[in-house]
């Protein structure tokens, strides 16, 4: 699971979506 903080969405456990999870990585 990937723990995310971006701009537009809060913070939100990437498991079932691990492509997704990268990109929001990556622009966060």
């Amino acid at each position: 699971s990937l723990y995310i903080k971006s701009c537009r969405k809060p913070m939100i456990f990437y498991d079932l979506l691990p492509e997704r999870a990268t990109s929001d990585v990556r622009d966060a």
